[in-house]
């Protein structure tokens, strides 16, 4: 909006750009979206979802019990943004806790300084450390991106010259770790199971089952220590 103000002492205007604040909607599993005319039969669009980089369009109905965003709270994005990592931070430490307690005693929660999240300046070694020849990535996030997360484990595996790469996603409405959900490209799976098979790279497709399970596979394959009840 621009508003001309003419002053006594000379017969030239000024143009003023007043900062306009965009109406904005934070949703219950985080996504925040703001008021466009850009597609006026669509006049809501997701301008940012804290585990994710993709945009969608969103219609009224689909923001209607969201909460207004007041310029106040629009602040507060930061806050939200910090509480998405320590909710990640914590999930990492869940996890290595319990990987500790079942055979992987050395297990750390990995920490990393000068990571660069645009452009990566430091290699991602993965989220936990202290499992050779395991890379592992975990995630707590109410949305699943399997396969974009996978994608990160494959290059977090091969900088951290490890042979087999791990993406445990936290499942909701159980806090036991041991039950929470662990990916695996079927390669990998074949490996554990001793039958990798031929052309071995070419056999991406996802597999899931919970973590305790896993890490019996990875007992029996010769990872870490196996403990009471495993059967190798």
């Amino acid at each position: 909006m621009n508003q001309h103000i003419r002053s006594r002492s000379c017969t030239h205007s000024t143009t003023v750009r007043r900062s306009v604040v965009p109406q904005l909607r934070l949703g219950p599993d985080g996504r925040i979206a703001m008021r466009t005319n850009a597609v006026p039969a669509l006049p809501w669009s997701v301008l940012h979802r804290p585990d994710s980089d993709h945009h969608a369009w969103l219609t009224d109905d689909a923001v209607a019990d969201w909460t207004p965003l007041t310029p106040a709270t629009v602040i507060d994005r930061s806050r939200l943004g910090r509480a998405n990592r320590r909710r990640g931070h914590d999930a990492e430490r869940a996890v290595a806790r319990w990987l500790r307690d079942n055979g992987f005693t050395g297990t750390e929660r990995a920490v990393r300084t000068g990571y660069a999240t645009s452009e990566r300046q430091v290699a991602d070694p993965g989220d936990l450390t202290g499992t050779p020849g395991i890379a592992w990535q975990v995630k707590d996030t109410e949305r699943e991106s399997v396969d974009v997360w996978l994608r990160e484990l494959d290059e977090q595996t091969t900088t951290a010259r490890a042979e087999i790469g791990l993406l445990v996603h936290r499942r909701r409405g159980t806090a036991d770790p041991g039950q929470w959900w662990a990916w695996l490209r079927l390669a990998d799976l074949g490996a554990l199971l001793g039958t990798p098979g031929r052309h071995r790279r070419e056999r991406q497709h996802p597999v899931r089952m919970e973590l305790a399970h896993a890490v019996e596979l990875l007992h029996a394959a010769g990872y870490g220590n196996p403990v009471d009840g495993d059967e190798v």
